[in-house]
């Protein structure tokens, strides 16, 4: 059988299983033919390879002794791809290990302007066998690596925590790899502590400062055991090493032509902005869409820092911003004289998308109001996720946890009634506004 492929292919897909290359180690067939169909067209210029890592089951329990082969033969098989394909400009990489073969491959790519390589983390029969490179293995010998590239997604494998340091490993010489690549936009995603994150936030600020489009997203170090403790009324939980203000990434306020940037911790970190904070953020005049979002619920002594006053200084500070995802307590009330000023100040307000996760909100004409005067353009106020209790707890619970199942699930419910009612009243300021003819 000869596979044949179409002089003028741009794009190609492969997905690929550890079940589908056991049989390839004896029998050389489809890789074979790919690679033999691929073999001189000069129009590729995307392609996009996953290959699916087995779970930790029965079946795949007997694959598992081939896996330092099948690793090797999909790196073989990659390597002697990109050797070949050098048209490509856009190159996805899912659940593939590297290895410094195939970085130097991809490196040696002279138009590559997109770059997405995502490491899922291995399961756990696997990683005994997922060792990180050393970094002298992935130092690159030619003079312009990643010459054209101006976007990477990095999402690293987070069983391998030393790939992650800012010093060594993977994610060291990727960047310093790219040191002179024209980058204007990045997506990573990796696991580290405040320290490691600041130090990388550095590095990108220091390396690029013409970057435009930024996403980082924090997973905290496995082997820590770092859990969150309740601290009390008074204590500052800023300095907790969960707790993660604009310190972490202050670097990046060198970064002028920011238009798009999105902050993500997951697990038992939480964001601590404050309102002077958000003022700080005048260094981004460009600055469009500002998300800082954390996965998972604040506990009470981790209530929003920023209020309406760090919401109308993000305001004035960024006057193109149309999209802000950010906990802020609306509540605080505002006095009338400066609400009127500001009114008149940020008439031409931009923002069109307000998000304020699981912040609480009490009063919602007041709140709509609010709104109205300093975003005229805002569509609607979204919240969320829910926080709904899982309807087994009130059959399987205790009465102590159902009593309290019920007190959080009516404060949600109140929650979720506020919010709409702010919109509803959003809603009826608008349409009174145009029957104003807009005055």
């Amino acid at each position: 059988m000869c596979l044949m492929m179409s002089d003028c292919l741009r794009t190609l897909r492969c997905t690929l299983s550890i079940y589908d290359l056991v049989d390839e180690i004896t029998v050389h067939t489809p890789l074979t033919q790919l690679l033999a169909a691929l073999r001189g067209i000069v129009s590729l210029e995307r392609a996009d390879f996953h290959f699916f890592l087995p779970q930790a089951d029965d079946t795949a329990e007997e694959y598992l002794r081939y896996s330092g082969t099948l690793f090797a033969l999909l790196d073989r098989f990659l390597s002697a791809f990109l050797a070949d394909c050098r048209t490509l400009k856009e190159l996805r990489l899912r659940d593939v290990p590297y290895t410094a073969t195939l970085f130097k491959c991809i490196a040696c790519l002279p138009h590559l302007q997109e770059f997405d390589w995502k490491l899922q983390p291995a399961p756990d029969t696997l990683r005994p066998l997922r060792r990180a490179v050393p970094l002298s293995h992935l130092e690159l010998e030619i003079p312009s690596p990643f010459p054209s590239l101006r976007s990477w997604y990095l999402n690293l494998n987070l069983d391998a925590v030393n790939d992650a340091y800012p010093t060594e490993g993977f994610l060291a010489a990727f960047l310093d790899s790219t040191t002179h690549s024209p980058i204007r936009s990045i997506v990573l995603s990796w696991i580290a502590s405040k320290e490691w994150v600041y130090d990388i936030v550095e590095i990108i600020a220091r390396t690029w400062p013409m970057l435009r489009d930024l996403t980082l997203a924090v997973h905290p170090p496995l082997d820590h055991g770092l859990v969150h403790v309740h601290l009390p009324p008074g204590d500052d939980v800023r300095t907790s090493w969960g707790r993660w203000t604009l310190h972490t990434f202050r670097p990046l306020l060198k970064c002028a032509n920011l238009e798009i940037v999105n902050l993500h911790v997951h697990e038992n970190y939480s964001f601590a902005f404050t309102d002077k904070e958000l003022s700080q953020m005048k260094a981004w005049p460009l600055l469009r869409s500002l998300r800082v979002v954390q996965a998972s619920d604040a506990c009470e002594c981790q209530r929003p820092q920023v209020t309406v006053m760090g919401l109308i200084a993000l305001l004035l500070a960024c006057p193109s911003l149309q999209d802000v995802t950010l906990e802020i307590d609306l509540n605080p009330a505002v006095h009338p004289n400066l609400l009127q000023v500001w009114t008149t100040t940020l008439v031409n307000s931009q923002l069109r998308q307000l998000r304020i996760g699981n912040a609480s909100i009490r009063k919602p004409e007041q709140i709509a109001s609010l709104l109205f005067a300093i975003a005229p353009n805002m569509a609607s106020l979204e919240f969320g996720p829910m926080r709904l209790p899982e309807i087994n707890t009130f059959q399987t619970g205790s009465d102590e946890v159902v009593t309290n199942n019920i007190v959080g699930m009516e404060a949600e419910l109140e929650r979720i009634k506020n919010a709409q009612a702010v919109n509803r009243f959003l809603r009826k300021l608008r349409a009174s506004q145009r029957r104003n003819g807009g005055k």
